[in-house]
């Protein structure tokens, strides 16, 4: 899955789970499907996604967000928050969904 992310702390390539896909997608998570189903992942601490360590094309600096912030500290606070919204968006939906869909992140 490829991210669109307006705060910058969300990875732009992920690997997701039909779960996490759902979760994601009723959010309103802007993705669109990526070529990058197989290789070596890294789990994402904040977001519970896994996070290739490499990509052709791309430089693997890019790959983690938070490698490319200058204070880590503000990138940790920023996605903290982040989850927060994600979760206080996804309260409407989970009504209506799986507990494996609303426990996705």
């Amino acid at each position: 899955m490829l991210t669109c992310d307006a705060f910058g702390v969300l990875p732009p390539i992920v690997r997701v789970t039909p779960e996490q896909a759902m979760f994601h997608f009723l959010s309103v998570y802007t993705a669109k499907v990526a070529g990058t189903e197989a290789g070596v992942f890294e789990k994402d601490a904040f977001f519970g996604l896994d996070i290739p360590t490499s990509c052709d094309g791309v430089p693997g600096d890019v790959l983690n967000p938070r490698n490319t912030w200058d204070d880590r500290k503000m990138y940790d606070e920023a996605a903290t928050r982040l989850v927060a919204m994600f979760k206080g968006n996804f309260k409407k939906y989970a009504p209506n969904v799986t507990a494996d869909v609303a426990n996705a992140m």
